[in-house]
């Protein structure tokens, strides 16, 4: 029971990043490279091994 409530936190959390970035390409619309470079890194550092 616990692996599903973790998978299934897993998706939603995993659906929050392109979300992230469709938003933010919206708002700053001439940094898109700049931004989509600093949310992979932070996403690396938050999952990194």
């Amino acid at each position: 029971m616990y692996l599903f409530v973790i998978f299934i936190i897993g998706l939603v959390i995993a659906g929050v990043f392109p979300i992230t970035l469709i938003i933010d390409s919206r708002i700053m619309e001439n940094n898109i490279d700049q931004v989509t470079s600093l949310f992979i890194a932070s996403a690396s550092l938050g999952g990194g091994h």
